[in-house]
C-alpha cells in the first residue's frame, strides 16, 4: 500500500490535477465503484497491476532474505470528455511520476519511470449522445517495501 500512497500523493498535489478538478481515485475496490460517468469527469483511477521483489537472498548482513527492494508496474486510466483536457492530465501525471526519486507518503521510492502510453474512445449513446476520452499509462516503481 505504501507505493500507491506515494503515487496518491504525488499525482494529487499537482497544479495541473488541481486545477483541472480531477478526482484521483485508488485501489482495484474503489475502480470498480469509481465507473466511468461522463457528468463527473475528469477522473484520473490507479493501481497496482502487480509487483516483483527482487531476490536478496543470501546477501551479505541480510538475515531475513525478503526483498529489500520491489518493482511494482502501476497502470494509470485518465478521463476527460474533451481531448485536449485528457492530454494536459495525461501530461501533468507523466511529469509528476516519471524519473521521480526520493521519499514521500513515508515511502522510500527509488525511481518511478513511465513505460507505455495508449488512447482511447469511447462513445456512450445512454448519455446525451456524449462520451469520453482516456489515456492508459503504465510505468515500473522501484521502492523498499515496509514490513510492519
Amino acid at each position: 500500500m505504501a507505493i500507491e500512497k506515494s503515487i496518491f500523493s504525488l499525482i494529487n498535489t499537482n497544479a495541473i490535477v488541481i486545477n483541472e478538478q480531477a478526482d484521483v481515485i485508488f485501489g482495484s475496490t474503489q475502480i470498480m465503484n469509481a465507473g466511468v460517468d461522463v457528468n463527473t469527469l475528469p477522473k484520473i483511477i490507479f493501481y497496482k497491476n502487480s509487483i516483483e521483489p527482487y531476490d536478496t537472498k543470501g546477501t551479505t548482513g541480510l538475515m531475513s532474505g525478503r526483498s529489500t527492494l520491489d518493482l511494482a508496474t502501476i497502470k494509470i486510466d485518465i478521463f476527460s470528455n474533451n481531448a485536449i483536457q485528457m492530454d494536459r492530465l495525461g501530461m501533468a501525471v507523466r511529469n509528476a511520476l516519471d524519473r521521480y526519486s526520493g521519499t514521500i507518503a513515508g515511502c522510500e521510492v527509488q525511481s518511478i519511470r513511465y513505460t507505455n502510453e495508449s488512447n482511447e474512445f469511447s462513445f456512450d449513446n445512454g448519455i446525451s449522445g456524449k462520451g469520453w476520452f482516456m489515456i492508459t499509462q503504465y510505468y515500473d516503481a522501484r521502492f523498499v517495501p515496509q514490513y510492519s
